[in-house]
């Protein structure tokens, strides 16, 4: 055997050594590189799917008792991002600005025909606060003067107190005048505790008055404290 023929077999021998060992390496780095189904994987960079498809991109099917989607975070993070604001159809929320639905809003109304010719209370409903917060007041009556005229007041009260700022009066004319009818109302926000609180529209001056239909309403709303 020649000079040539040993070098040629040499560099044979160096080319099959090192595909030997690249053809591994790089089975193991397309491994690495492979999502592997049913175990745990790691990364270190994100990892994304994009495609010009005409549904969506990616399709999660639970056909046991499961959910289709776990998403866990650290603390504080938020476990969903999007680039849009369009409203997702079905898409329920347990919480809005860390608050259930039963903590975000109460209303009551009440409404009366006829609510007498007496001073004194009228229209009670109650407001159970979920937690502190804002009850929104608005209430009224429908007078008229049969006989005489009278000046009427007309404030809100919660929980046996008047709301401060509720205040309001009313001059009628006598029967015969063109101003014998009119209407008391008024609207007020309070603050309030966590609990049950009474909210009724108090009549004054209306003895001798034909007082008819009266309503009132109340909205309460939470806060996490002041401009909150």
């Amino acid at each position: 055997m020649g000079s040539s023929d040993t070098l040629r077999l040499l560099i044979a021998a160096a080319l099959g050594a090192t595909l030997a060992m690249a053809v591994p390496a790089l089975s193991s780095e397309r491994a690495a590189a492979r999502l592997r189904l049913e175990r745990a994987n790691s990364i270190s960079a994100q990892t994304g799917v994009k495609g010009p498809t005409a549904g969506s991109v990616l399709r999660l099917v639970n056909t046991g008792d499961g959910t289709a989607l776990e998403l866990r975070v650290q603390a504080g993070a938020p476990p969903l991002a999007t680039n849009s604001g369009t409203r997702v159809a079905k898409l329920n929320a347990d919480k809005l600005d860390n608050l259930h639905a039963k903590d975000i809003v109460r209303a009551a109304s009440n409404t009366f025909p006829d609510l007498g010719d007496s001073d004194g209370d009228r229209l009670p409903v109650t407001v159970n606060a979920p937690r502190s917060g804002v009850i929104l007041i608005t209430a009224g009556a429908e007078l008229e003067a049969t006989g005489a005229g009278a000046d009427v007041a007309c404030f809100i009260k919660v929980d046996d107190a008047a709301a401060v700022g509720s205040m309001r009066t009313v001059a009628l004319g006598p029967s015969t005048s063109a101003n014998n009818l009119a209407s008391c109302e008024t609207s007020v926000a309070v603050l309030v505790t966590k609990g049950a609180h009474l909210v009724e529209l108090s009549l004054s001056g209306v003895s001798g008055l034909e007082v008819g239909e009266g309503s009132l309403w109340a909205l309460f709303v939470p806060f996490h404290g002041i401009g909150g």
